[in-house]
């Protein structure tokens, strides 16, 4: 045992020491355990996007997988903010991320008031997160992040901007253009109406839906009900939570 102390001390966390039918075979067991769940948070550690520190891509996939593969009632949402680029262009990258931080915050703050233990957040990277948590869960946190969005993002801008409700910044094609103040679309996609077996077809499912929410005005959520074999303009429940 102290040779298996020491060797998870060192970060080797995939040695296990073996396991007898006695009070020093629970201990190993114990031990074996420990080193498991300290395999798993270092990961999620190395994989921390740099500016929120949440679990990165990687993680997201893993965690996601993992809910899968458990065939329990899965929720996945992925949060999007619009306007962030024209946002970021016009007051530059510490405002931006400035408020990507803050944003990160929201959905933590949601996720501990309506949401469990076993919720998982994620950062893929710039302005979108991953939710993922339960079906009965999400739409009651989609609502709580969208009204503490739609309550914080508007005081990053001037008092001028927040009043007219817009920013002229250059779009893609490098013309002068109105950008309405930020809003947030999220995309929550289930297995309550179809079986989900893989990560691509989660995140394709969740894309599609989210253009699709960006589509509508003001901050929404996107419920996705439709069976696997229905057409990707049927069915589609809204819930829509708007701003002001």
């Amino acid at each position: 045992m102290k040779y298996a102390t020491q060797e998870i001390s060192e970060g080797r966390f995939e040695y296990t020491p073996e396991i007898s039918n006695d009070e020093l075979g629970a201990l190993s067991y114990s031990f074996r355990e420990m080193a498991e769940r300290l395999k798993r948070l270092e990961s999620l550690h190395l994989d921390a996007n740099p500016l929120t520190r949440l679990p990165g891509g990687r993680a997201i996939e893993d965690v996601l997988q993992n809910r899968l593969d458990a065939k329990g009632p899965l929720a996945f949402c992925l949060l999007d903010m619009d306007n962030f680029k024209a946002f970021n262009d016009h007051y530059g990258y510490a405002s931006g991320s400035e408020l990507i931080k803050e944003t990160a915050r929201v959905i933590e703050k949601s996720v501990r008031s309506y949401g469990a233990p076993d919720d998982f957040i994620g950062h893929i990277g710039g302005d979108d997160f991953v939710l993922i948590t339960s079906p009965e869960r999400s739409l009651v946190i989609c609502n709580e992040v969208i009204q503490g969005f739609d309550s914080m993002a508007p005081l990053h801008y001037t008092e001028e901007d927040r009043g007219r409700g817009y920013i002229i910044s250059k779009n893609r094609q490098g013309d002068e253009v109105q950008f309405p103040l930020m809003t947030l679309s999220i995309a929550v996609v289930t297995n309550l109406h179809r079986r989900l077996t893989n990560t691509v077809e989660v995140g394709e499912i969740a894309a599609e839906l989210k253009e699709y929410a960006k589509l509508i005005p003001g901050s929404v959520y996107v419920v996705d009900k439709r069976r696997k074999d229905e057409a990707p303009a049927v069915s589609v429940a809204l819930d829509l939570m708007t701003r002001g």
